[in-house]
């Protein structure tokens, strides 16, 4: 568990430079990352919607003539790629872990866990995920309300250090996107007016660590702490 924790904790996608396959309830998407901050993602469906960050602003495409894209076919775009899986930290706020053993995910050593809520208003919401055992990121991300699965988010393909990852130009904005100045801010039009609102997913910190470590079995909790720190 203690391993887990901080593989989550350290999980860091502006410093991964890899290619893959995403899968989400409502299709496909490719996505790519470099380092610095830099993704781009295309959704693999008819609407074509394309979403990345140039490193500096978090930016959202989509072809004229349709309508704009709802927060589900975006993700909560908010300038970070696929967050329930590259940005893991949620799940060392307000979550019991349990470990659940050794799996093989996308061709990539994985750990099985299950996560639990600690509050009493989501006793009945759960997470299986397996976390990647060298990047902390999620292979697979399950959620599940009273038993039913809900929503499923997993890579079906990882390739480290792609060559296009070293093409800046790849991650440029299309002309016509709009585009978010920071996380958490409603996207821009080109024109300057604001297109979306999405949710900024809150990420746990080190307190996450200190939260856990109480709870690892036959240990003192201060010397836990201070283990943490």
């Amino acid at each position: 568990l203690p391993e887990v924790i901080g593989l989550l904790h350290l999980a860091d996608w502006t410093r991964l430079s890899l290619s893959a396959e995403v899968r989400f309830e409502s299709g496909r998407a490719a996505l790519l990352i470099a380092p610095g901050g830099h993704y781009r993602m295309e959704r693999q469906d008819e609407d074509g919607v394309v979403q990345g960050n140039d490193g500096q602003h978090g930016w959202t495409w989509w072809p004229s003539g349709r309508s704009e894209p709802s927060a589900a076919e975006v993700g909560l775009n908010d300038g970070r790629p696929v967050a329930v899986l590259f940005c893991p930290q949620d799940l060392l706020d307000g979550y019991v872990l349990e470990i659940l053993g050794p799996v093989t995910a996308c061709g990539r050593a994985a750990i099985a866990i299950a996560a639990t809520p600690r509050a009493g208003d989501r006793l009945h919401e759960y997470v299986e995920a397996a976390v990647d055992a060298e990047l902390g990121i999620l292979l697979r991300r399950e959620e599940r309300f009273r038993g039913q699965l809900l929503a499923v988010t997993e890579l079906t393909d990882v390739t480290m250090n792609p060559p296009a990852a070293a093409d800046p130009a790849g991650f440029t904005a299309p002309p016509g996107s709009h585009f978010r100045e920071a996380p958490g801010e409603a996207l821009s039009s080109p024109d300057g007016s604001k297109a979306m609102n999405v949710m900024d997913l809150a990420a746990g910190g080190l307190g996450a660590l200190i939260k856990h470590a109480p709870h690892f079995p036959g240990r003192d909790a201060d010397s836990d702490h201070a283990e943490a720190a």
